[in-house]
Parts: C-alpha cells; sequence; structure tokens
C-alpha cells in the first residue's frame, strides 16, 4: 500500500475521531480547531510529498524529509506553551474563586453568630 494512500487515510481517520469526540462532549470544540488544523498539513504532505521538497528547497533545508519533523515540533512545543498558560490562568481563577469562598464562609459564620448574639 502506497505511503501517500496511508497517510490520506490517517489523516481522515483523525478528522472522524474528533468529528465523534465533539459530538459526544468528549473534547471541546476550542481544542478541536487546533487538532483539525494539525491534520490539514498531514494529509496535504501525504498525498503530496513533492511539497516537502519544494519547500524544502525554498527554505534552505538540505534534507526534505526532516521538514515535517521540524514542522511537528514547533507545532507541539506551540500546543505546550497555550496550554501551560491556560492552565495558569485557570490555577489563578480557581484561586480567586477559592479565597472568596472562603470570604463568604466567614461571612455567613459571623451572621449566624451574630444572630445569636441578638437572640439570646
Amino acid at each position: 500500500m502506497p505511503i501517500n494512500l496511508v497517510t490520506g487515510i490517517a489523516a481522515i481517520l483523525v478528522v472522524i475521531t474528533i468529528t465523534y469526540l465533539i459530538r459526544k462532549d468528549h473534547l471541546h470544540v476550542k481544542y478541536s480547531v487546533w487538532w483539525l488544523l494539525l491534520t490539514a498539513p498531514i494529509l496535504v504532505l501525504g498525498v503530496f510529498p513533492e511539497a516537502n521538497d519544494v519547500v524544502g528547497a525554498k527554505l534552505g533545508i538540505s534534507y526534505p524529509p526532516i521538514l515535517p519533523v521540524i514542522v511537528a515540533i514547533l507545532l507541539l512545543l506551540i500546543r505546550s506553551l497555550t496550554t501551560d498558560i491556560e492552565l495558569s490562568k485557570k490555577s489563578v481563577r480557581i484561586n480567586r474563586l477559592v479565597q472568596r469562598m472562603a470570604i463568604l464562609e466567614q461571612e455567613l459564620s459571623d451572621l449566624k453568630i451574630s444572630g445569636r448574639d441578638e437572640n439570646t
């Protein structure tokens, strides 16, 4: 089986899997866009391997087959950075919510105590 066909089938299977995960609410649409965008270059380079040589030559890469590896590593680094940024934002938000909840619990406790004092 030619590698072009295998890569094309793999890309199509990824799209089907992402669509399935979205429909079953296992993957948020915001994250699925990222994975679908990653699938496009896989499909293009898989179906048209000559594009690798053309782009590699224009970029001055002496061994064009390494181009998809470089692109994949860069995309994974970008994804890792964006994930870390999102996690940091969520961590700050959770800490603020915990602080607000503690303040509200203290206020509620103070109200209960002052309500008891007034009744006695």
